[in-house]
Parts: structure tokens; sequence; C-alpha cells
């Protein structure tokens, strides 16, 4: 993939994944063919599995999303509150997500998330987006 492609696509990656590469940094990892999948699986942890989950489970709060991908994926990915919230933030500008605040059973004001239709449909398009790339790297293992 040349830089700039990949670079783009950091780009679009950081936006629901803020802070991860410098451009130099990005530069020198794409050179060594590393960049790619990793921002994707990046991308993936918020864009992909905070709307599935949502879909999934209903409207919950972001403690309750981080713990419920960590459950359903038996503790294998983990999705930090530090980067989740900035993420959730950018989806509900997107009008990806909607988000309601209500008191807790503990009596604490959280906000709650639901996908919206327009999130359904992005949904869509990163699983398909997803399927591509999970096909991709299955052809390289099989066949390198």
């Amino acid at each position: 993939m040349p830089v700039q492609t990949a670079w783009q696509f950091h780009c679009q990656c950081s936006r629901y994944h803020p802070g991860v590469w410098s451009a130099g940094h990005f530069r020198e990892l794409v050179r060594r063919g590393v960049v790619v999948l990793a921002a994707a699986a990046d991308q993936a942890r918020h864009s992909l599995l905070v709307p599935r989950t949502l879909e999934s489970r209903g409207a919950l709060h972001g403690y309750g999303l981080c713990a419920q991908i960590r459950s359903v994926s038996e503790d294998t990915v983990q999705v930090e509150e530090g980067s989740l919230y900035p993420a959730l933030h950018r989806m509900e500008q997107d009008g990806w997500i909607s988000a309601q605040w209500e008191v807790t059973a503990k009596g604490r004001n959280a906000k709650k998330y639901s996908i919206t239709a327009l999130g359904r449909k992005q949904l869509e398009d990163e699983r398909e987006t997803w399927a591509r790339l999970t096909r991709g790297v299955t052809c390289v293992l099989r066949y390198s």
C-alpha cells in the first residue's frame, strides 16, 4: 500500500482512535509493512464492535460497553475507557449513535448510548470492510 493511501487510512482510523501514531512513526511502520493491519484492528475495536454491541444489547453506558465487549470476547478484546469516550463522542456527532443521560441504580448520572438507523447502515459497511480484510489475511496465511 502506498504511504499516501496508508496515511489517509490512518487518518480515518485515528478519528475513532486518536493519538496512535505521529506521521513519521506511521510512515516507518508502513515501510516495514506493519501498519495497515494494526490500524484496521484499532478501527474495528471502536467502529465495528461498539455499534454491534449496541445493536445486540440495546442501550449501554460506556463502562457497560467495555465490560460487554470484554465478556463476549472471552477477555481477548479490551476497549479502554480512555479511548472509548472520544470515539463515542465522534460517533454521536456523526449520527451513528445517540446518547441520553440516565440515573444508574447507584444514583449516578450516566450517558447511555444507542445505535441509530445511520449507525446500523455504517455497521453493515464496517462488517463488509472487516470481512474483506480478514479474507485477505486468511489468503496470506494460507498461501505464504
